[in-house]
C-alpha cells in the first residue's frame, strides 16, 4: 500500500469500533462483535458477524474516516481518521480497485473481486492475520478492524511521513550538501528497517518492501524512527527479487526482503529511483536473466563506505540463501556507523 500517513501516531487504546457516517464525513460501519486477533501489544479485535452482533450493537466507539486520501494501493485506499479521540490511517478495502469480473456483495454493494466478496475479506483476513503476530516498535500497529462486508476496513497508528517523501521532498528532512540525505541518518534508518524485518523473519515476508511503506515519526530529525507497514501486496518490480520473476516459483520467501532492502538503501545513497523509466519485462530481464544490478560506483567511498557496499551487494545475491539475515545486516550498518563516528571524533580532535 503506497502511502505517506501525516500526524502523529495515536495510543493503541481500545480493540472495538464502528466506522460509520459521523457529522458528514464519509466513513464505515464496523460491527461490534469482536474476535481476538492474537498477540498484538494493544490486544486489538477484530469486528465481525454473528450471533451476539445485536446484542451488542453500538457497542463500539466510533472510527471517522475524513475526507483526506494518504495512499493508494491495489486493494484499497488509505484516509485519515479518528478513533477515540486519536488521529489514525483508515485502510479501507476498495472493491473497485481489486481485479477481477464484476459481482454484487451484501446488500446490493458493488463487488469487482470476482463477484466474490470472501476472497476480498480473504485479503483483509491475511493482513491482520500478519499483523495479530507482530509486536514490534519499528512495524505499524492494527488498532482495530472490520472483517464484514460490505465494509471491511482496518485502524492503523498514524504516521507523519514515509520514506519515499523523506528521499525525495527536499523540505522534508536533514539534507547533506549534495542534498541527500545524511548519511546518518540512512544508517539509522536502515539499522531499525532490518530490526524490524529481522522481528518478521522467517515466520513472515513482507513481500512489498519499499520507500512507500517504510513510515516515519520525527522525520525532520537525524534519526527519525521507522514504522514499517505490512500489507498483503506481492511486490513492485524494481524491488522484486531475482526469483521472484521466476513464474514457476509460487513461493515468496523472507529472503526476498533482503534483496528489496539492499534497493531501499540503494535509493536513500542515491536519492533515484531504481530502474527509473523501465517496464516490468525489463526490470524482469535485467535482473533475473541477465543478473544485472543498480550501479554502486558511481558512490564515492564517504558515501558509502567499504562495508556499507559489501552488504548492499550480499542483500544482492542471486543465491536467496547466500543473502545475511535481518539481524546480521543491522549489526554490520551498527558497525558501519560506529566507524564513521570514530572518524568523525577524530577529525575534531585534529582540528
Amino acid at each position: 500500500m503506497a502511502s505517506s500517513w501525516s500526524h502523529a501516531a495515536p495510543s493503541a487504546a481500545g480493540a472495538r469500533a464502528s466506522l460509520g457516517d459521523v457529522e458528514g464525513h464519509d466513513s464505515v460501519l464496523m460491527s461490534p462483535l469482536e474476535v481476538p486477533l492474537g498477540t498484538l501489544s494493544a490486544r486489538p479485535r477484530v469486528s465481525g458477524g454473528g450471533p451476539e452482533r445485536a446484542a451488542m450493537a453500538g457497542a463500539g466507539p466510533a472510527v471517522i474516516k475524513l475526507k483526506s486520501l494518504l495512499g493508494k494501493g491495489a486493494f484499497g485506499r488509505v484516509y485519515e481518521g479518528l478513533y477515540q479521540g486519536e488521529r489514525v490511517a483508515v485502510k479501507v478495502l476498495d472493491t473497485g480497485l481489486a481485479p477481477a469480473g464484476p459481482g454484487v456483495g451484501p446488500e446490493g454493494a458493488c463487488c469487482t473481486f470476482g463477484g466474490d466478496w470472501a476472497a476480498l475479506r480473504s485479503v483483509l483476513l491475511q493482513e491482520i492475520e500478519v499483523l495479530g503476530r507482530v509486536s514490534h516498535p519499528n512495524v505499524v500497529r492494527l488498532l482495530a478492524a472490520c472483517v464484514e462486508p460490505p465494509r471491511l476496513a482496518l485502524v492503523m497508528e498514524l504516521c507523519e511521513t514515509s520514506l519515499e517523501r523523506l528521499i525525495y521532498d527536499a523540505g522534508s528532512g536533514p539534507r547533506d550538501a549534495d542534498g541527500l540525505i545524511p548519511l546518518r541518518t540512512v544508517l539509522h534508518i536502515g539499522i531499525q528497517l532490518f530490526q524490524a524485518l529481522a522481528h518478521l523473519h522467517p515466520l513472515v515476508a513482507h513481500r512489498d518492501l519499499k520507500p512507500p511503506n517504510v513510515l516515519l515519526n520525527h522525520a525532520g530529525s537525524l534519526e527519525p524512527v521507522v514504522k514499517l507497514a505490512v500489507n498483503p501486496e506481492a511486490g513492485t518490480p524494481p524491488y522484486i527479487a531475482p526469483e521472484n520473476f521466476d513464474v514457476e516459483n509460487n513461493v515468496v520467501l523472507h529472503h526476498s526482503d533482503m534483496y528489496s532492502a539492499g534497493v531501499v538503501l540503494w535509493e536513500m545513497l542515491t536519492g533515484k529511483k531504481p530502474w527509473r523509466s523501465c517496464e516490468l519485462v525489463d526490470v524482469a530481464v535485467r535482473v533475473a536473466m541477465r543478473g544485472e544490478r543498480l550501479p554502486l560506483g558511481c558512490l564515492p567511498p564517504e558515501r558509502c563506505p567499504p562495508k556499507l557496499r559489501r552488504l548492499i551487494e550480499q542483500c544482492w545475491e542471486r543465491d536467496p540463501l547466500r543473502r545475511p539475515a535481518a539481524e546480521e545486516a543491522a549489526k554490520s550498518l551498527v558497525l558501519v556507523r560506529e566507524q564513521l563516528e570514530r572518524a568523525h571524533r577524530g577529525r575534531a580532535l585534529n582540528n
